[in-house]
């Protein structure tokens, strides 16, 4: 990516510690997600599934209703990669409101190539 690339911000959410008993529905329900264990927390094997702003509030629903108790922590995350410093984020009202609805954190992560 060099300076004259446009950012690329993406959402996502992401769910550690599934239970290996509701594993298939998730994997069946969100079939492209990645996934992998923490640094800070080897054990715990997370998931991850971009989507997109109008699809976020019907995500976490499902999972807090489908997988209710049956997972550690869900989170929703903007990720921006950018070889550019930003002052601002307008954060979409939807995103917004689903973390709040949902009562979840909201993560920014920046990202910029090396260099």
């Amino acid at each position: 990516m060099s300076k004259s690339d446009p950012d690329a911000v993406s959402y996502s959410f992401v769910v550690r510690g599934v239970h290996e008993d509701v594993f298939g529905l998730f994997s069946k329900r969100f079939p492209r997600f990645t996934g992998g264990v923490g640094v800070r927390e080897p054990r715990m094997v997370y998931h991850r599934v971009e989507c997109t702003v109008g699809d976020i509030s019907d995500a976490l629903a499902w999972i807090r209703e489908t997988l209710s108790g049956k997972y550690a922590v869900l989170e929703l995350g903007i990720n921006i990669y950018t070889p550019r410093n930003w002052a601002n984020l307008d954060v979409p009202t939807e995103v917004v409101d689903a973390a709040h609805e949902h009562g979840i954190p909201l993560r920014v992560t920046f990202a910029s190539p090396a260099v």
